[in-house]
């Protein structure tokens, strides 16, 4: 038993078929870790799960992957899997005031956790629930991690899917690929773009939408992201697996073509300024129709604005805007 192994200090958070993730002390090392406690039941099977963290714990260490450091029984009703702690949040919690991250922030957090996700690839391990929540942050730095659902390519079989992130054909028959982790990390993309808009269906709403082919909604993703980077994205999250990118290493380097030189953050409904500081977009409807006044170093930029005009070509002088400085 583990208990005296170590001593948990305060509740981290939660997570699917967990009793708890906590922060503890490594009693004989004097360090910190993070103990994630799994309630044994008959759906468990505890010598499996015990084998894949073991397994997970002989991985070579990466800088994009939290590394697991130990696993075993914590008591007669739970194991236990110890990794390092990161203590900085995850991909989820920075878009947990609403606002989405910016198009070029967005693409290098997704470019460095598909290192890490590549690391694993290359070493025969599928994640299985990549979503934002299990993308951790250490010093800003994307980290993969919470492996419950990790599974082996020789054996991709789960029994459970979390979340609107996962892959359609995991719905169909609880098997996984590289693939479907691909498709999961583009998925984790447009969250963070969007602050989880486009990632809210219920869950039993899922394969309904997986089957009519109707999901994800790639036109809802917000107008201050790139159409390349929406290109890009669609292609990930194709319902057929097999025209998707050739593995997570293509996905990654697509994502690094595509990311914007100058990108847009959205301030409000109506608003975007760029990360640079020198662009600044509003539209909107007024009496006289619909306009879109662009400012560059706080003057107008009278050939880029346009007034009284229809909703249709403030988005087509939007996006050109948009594609113009994303290079």
């Amino acid at each position: 038993m583990s208990t005296t192994r170590y001593r948990l200090i305060r509740r981290l958070g939660t997570g699917n078929s967990t009793a708890g993730v906590f922060l503890a002390e490594h009693l004989d090392l004097g360090r910190q870790v993070a103990v994630k406690l799994l309630e044994l039941h008959p759906k468990i099977d505890r010598a499996a799960l015990l084998d894949e963290a073991k397994k997970m714990a002989s991985l070579p260490t990466h800088d994009n992957v939290v590394q697991v450091l130990d696993a075993g029984d914590w008591d007669m009703d739970h194991v236990y899997i110890a990794s390092d702690v990161c203590l900085d949040g995850t991909l989820e919690s920075i878009t947990s005031s609403g606002q989405g991250v910016d198009p070029a922030l967005a693409c290098r957090f997704i470019s460095d956790a598909c290192r890490g996700l590549d690391h694993m690839h290359r070493h025969g391990l599928l994640h299985m629930d990549v979503r934002p929540a299990n993308i951790f942050l250490a010093a800003n730095q994307p980290k993969m991690g919470d492996f419950g659902l990790s599974r082996w390519s020789k054996s991709p079989a789960i029994s459970s899917v979390y979340t609107p992130h996962a892959a359609p054909e995991l719905f169909l028959n609880l098997h996984g690929s590289q693939s479907s982790d691909q498709y999961a990390m583009a998925m984790s993309m447009i969250h963070i773009l969007t602050a989880g808009i486009v990632c809210r269906l219920q869950p039993a709403d899922i394969p309904k939408a997986s089957a009519a082919k109707t999901w994800p909604p790639i036109d809802l993703i917000g107008l201050n992201v790139p159409d390349k980077l929406k290109r890009v994205l669609a292609r990930a999250t194709l319902f057929d697996s097999s025209k998707r990118y050739a593995d997570i290493e293509h996905f990654k380097r697509a994502v690094d073509g595509a990311t914007p030189a100058v990108a847009f953050r959205n301030v409000d409904n109506d608003t975007m300024d760029s990360t640079d500081g020198e662009w600044m977009v509003q539209y909107g409807q007024n009496s006289a129709g619909h306009f879109l006044g662009v400012t560059k170093k706080g003057r107008r930029d009278s050939k880029r604005s346009v007034t009284g005009t229809t909703d249709q070509e403030v988005r087509r002088r939007l996006k050109q805007l948009v594609t113009e400085l994303a290079g």
